[in-house]
């Protein structure tokens, strides 16, 4: 009996152009990356994930193993970059290497607490640096048309906000164009972190 053919049709990536030396620089740039809209390799309907929200270099205040579950974060910090209670977040320790999906619990506002809970808190200890970020699913066609933004909260050791990007991807001249800009640069006319 012989197997059914399947075929698997490859992404254009002859439409794509980057340029990676502004990555390197933590970018002001206002023009990072530039992504060429092909028509013919970006049909609508297929949905990507793209980060809209991300806290660097938190440092983690408690581990509670015998909580049931969960990453509770200072009310400030969460709501700054637009994460909801109980959206899924990625967490990267810093510190030892682990990455692990959990959901967000609300913390007291401006206390600092990053308490990972229950199974999590074997994979994270306080004092360890971690990366939280959070996602969200778009229509390809429509960040092409429209865009996308995504809001970057960088800290300090007490996890206060020190500064605040923007990081977008916006549409021009048929071209999609990454920008990331820091709020406290006043002459891009952002307001300073708060």
């Amino acid at each position: 009996m012989s197997q059914p053919q399947t075929s698997v049709t490859q992404p254009d990536l002859t439409s794509v152009s980057i340029d990676p030396t502004p990555l390197l620089e933590h970018g002001n740039s206002p023009t990072a990356i530039i992504l060429k809209d092909n028509p013919a390799s970006f049909q609508g309907g297929s949905l990507i994930k793209l980060m809209h929200a991300k806290l660097h270099r938190v440092c983690v205040t408690d581990a509670n193993v015998n909580y049931v579950g969960s990453v509770t974060i200072d009310r400030k910090l969460i709501d700054k970059v637009g994460i909801l209670p109980l959206e899924e977040v990625q967490i990267w320790n810093v510190s030892n290497g682990n990455r692990l999906s959990t959901y967000v619990l609300p913390g007291e506002p401006g206390s600092g607490v990053i308490c990972l809970n229950g199974a999590a808190a074997h994979l994270c200890a306080p004092g360890d640096f971690a990366i939280i970020a959070a996602y969200e699913e778009r229509e390809r066609s429509e960040v092409l048309r429209t865009g996308h933004e995504a809001k970057v909260a960088i800290v300090d050791e007490h996890n206060r906000c020190q500064d605040f990007f923007l990081q977008t991807l916006e549409p021009k001249e048929g071209q999609l164009q990454y920008h990331s800009r820091s709020c406290k640069n006043q002459e891009q006319g952002l307001k300073p972190c708060p």
